[in-house]
């Protein structure tokens, strides 16, 4: 076979005519040979008769001159046939061998043409005139579903009623020389399932009139292609939304054109049409305040030299003055893999002013809790703590890294039991606030009361994320209303005794004014008078004890005096050890040179009560 046949995109494979042309260098037609013959015929014999003439007398010339002008003629003749029956030969010969070789390499282009119709990806079928299938390859057959042997010598076999007249049409226009391009048409598959093509035909240009009249069609599966279009568009949906979702938009900057390219988002995010967007990357300086687009110059700048990404967080503005937070990010494409220049960076820039709102939000609770004098613990779901402030560092005494990923179990002192956190645990699981005083243990190992607060945080889905606690230490506040309640104990005894003592200083009256009476009217030697003197002596006593008892109670207006110190203390030393017990001892050592005070007496007998 020929190197041209063999090699793809070559002349394709030699034509008989051109192999015949070549190999006939010399020949003569026969009208040319018999004329040629003619003329040497008619020269010889007139040559070799003016010969003879000049030779010999007119009708004496021997037979012998005769014979021998005839045999030469004839052997001159013979050696002509010989050699034009010889060339003819070697002539014929080589013509047969051209239409050998010819032949050949038509049977060897025609396998060329067969083998290259039954690889091509697309579905290749001729037809004749009347629209009956001549040619159907193996694309063919596995696109539409027909073998070869069953649509040969039928007509198409996929046209539905309903696509008889435009077939027609279609066939009609290559009969008439138009050739048809990408157009796409509906047909059935052998199983009866529909598929989409493009259709491309024209007329087959033959030599014989048998041959004219047919078509060749190429038909092209669109399913795949207009599935893969599908996807494409629907995941630029997807894209789409998912950028509109998060404000997040893309761009690339060509840098050798300078050119930038913003998606449909980032031009909402800067609401900026697209002409009146930016083209190139330095004019992008009056979307940033000047800080801002140092900072990000900065960062492109990096990824230029050294091809590192970049993420950078900034304040941008919008033409209308406006600022916002976002994010731009960016990465490098290089010429020749990681070795050539930058020629390309593409990025998102992504619009995050709800998140920072929600972030400084976050950052002004933050110092609140930090400032806060309650205590404020934060665990996750099941109890690891995460985070505490300062005051619960003061409160307990642990530092935040020694209480960071522990349990709030280390606070516990032993007051409470078992039952009293499987208490609390299943309020807090079942979604409640559980409220209520716990007994502590600080680091150094105090006890103290702390009221706590504990609240679970759920996240969108309802479930509980993690714990928050406030807790307050009430320690202090316990003993100040320890106090207090000893106190009104103390203002609940002193009223009782007041009324107390009224009623019986009213008594002491009736009985002193009675005892007055009685010694008046009783001499000094009789045996009742030192009874009623002891009566009288008790009931002053019992006077002294109740102005006491008013004083106590506040219920006794004060007088001042001029006392001496030692001798009022002495005049109280039995009352007092009556008040401290027969278990204490109570010493008396009277100082010396004490200065007189003025002081209501009842006053320093409550200074000496108290201590």
């Amino acid at each position: 076979m020929n190197d041209s046949a063999d090699r793809p995109g070559g002349d394709g494979p030699p034509t008989p005519a051109s192999k015949a042309n070549g190999s006939s260098a010399f020949r003569l037609p026969p009208l040319r040979i018999a004329l040629l013959y003619a003329v040497f015929g008619a020269g010889w014999i007139l040559v070799t008769d003016a010969l003879v003439e000049r030779t010999f007398p007119v009708g004496t010339s021997p037979i012998w001159v005769q014979t021998a002008k005839g045999l030469l003629y004839i052997g001159i003749t013979a050696l002509l046939v010989y050699w034009l029956a010889r060339r003819g030969k070697r002539e014929l010969d080589r013509e047969f061998s051209a239409l050998r070789n010819a032949e050949r390499e038509v049977r060897e282009s025609e396998t060329y043409l067969r083998a290259l119709i039954d690889a091509s990806p697309l579905a290749i079928l001729s037809l004749d005139r009347a629209g009956r299938v001549l040619t159907w390859n193996r694309s063919a057959e596995q696109v539409l579903g027909w073998s070869a042997e069953e649509v040969t010598g039928n007509p198409l076999p996929f046209l539905p009623d309903e696509a008889l007249e435009e077939f027609d049409q279609l066939r009609r226009r290559v009969l008439d020389g138009e050739r048809l391009s990408g157009i796409e048409i509906r047909r059935l598959r052998k199983d009866g399932s529909w598929i989409d093509l493009s259709l491309s035909a024209a007329p087959i240009a033959a030599a014989d009139e048998e041959g004219k009249g047919r078509i060749l069609a190429v038909l092209e599966d669109l399913t795949q292609r207009k599935d893969q279009t599908e996807t494409l568009k629907r995941s630029e949906r997807i894209l789409a939304r998912a950028e509109r979702a998060a404000r997040l938009g893309s761009w690339e900057w060509h840098i050798a054109s300078d050119t930038v390219t913003w998606s449909d988002e980032l031009h909402d995010i800067f609401r900026l049409s697209r002409e009146e967007a930016p083209p190139t990357f330095d004019e992008h300086g009056a979307l940033y305040p000047p800080e801002e687009l140092a900072r990000l110059r900065a960062a492109v700048q990096e990824t230029l030299e050294h091809g590192k990404p970049f993420e950078i967080e900034l304040r941008a503005r919008r033409l209308d003055g406006e600022q916002f937070w976002a994010v731009s990010r960016g990465i490098a494409e290089r010429a020749e893999g990681d070795r050539g220049p930058v020629t390309h960076l593409f990025g998102s820039f992504q619009d995050i002013s709800d998140r920072k709102a929600k972030e400084i939000e976050r950052d002004r609770l933050l110092l609140a809790i930090e400032q806060a004098r309650e205590a404020v613990l934060i665990t996750e779901a099941d109890g690891t703590i995460l985070y505490v402030n300062p005051s619960f560092e003061r409160m307990t005494g642990y530092r935040r890294d020694e209480v960071r990923g522990r349990n709030p179990s280390l606070l516990r002192s032993g007051e409470q039991d078992e039952d009293f956190y499987r208490e609390m645990w299943k309020t807090i699981t079942s979604g409640r606030t559980w409220e209520g005083r716990i007994v502590n243990r600080r680091k150094d190992g105090r006890l103290y009361t702390e009221e706590m607060s504990i609240a679970p945080v759920r996240d969108s889905s309802g479930a509980t994320v993690s714990y928050v606690a406030v807790k307050r230490d009430v320690t202090r506040d316990l003993q100040l209303e320890a106090r207090l309640q000893q106190t009104q104990k103390l203002e609940s005894i002193g009223r009782l005794a007041g009324g107390l003592a009224h009623d019986f200083n009213n008594a002491l009256t009736v009985i002193r004014a009675h005892t007055e009476l009685a010694l008046a009217e009783i001499r000094p030697d009789h045996p009742l008078h030192e009874h009623f003197r002891e009566i009288d002596s008790a009931a002053t006593h019992s006077a002294e004890l109740i102005r006491q008892l008013l004083s106590f109670a506040r219920q006794q207006p004060v007088v001042p005096k001029v006392l001496d110190l030692n001798a009022t203390v002495v005049f109280r030393l039995d009352f007092f050890r009556r008040l401290i017990g027969e278990n204490i001892e109570l010493q008396w050592h009277p100082g010396s040179g004490v200065a007189p005070v003025r002081i209501d007496p009842v006053q320093v007998e409550q200074i000496l009560t108290n201590l």
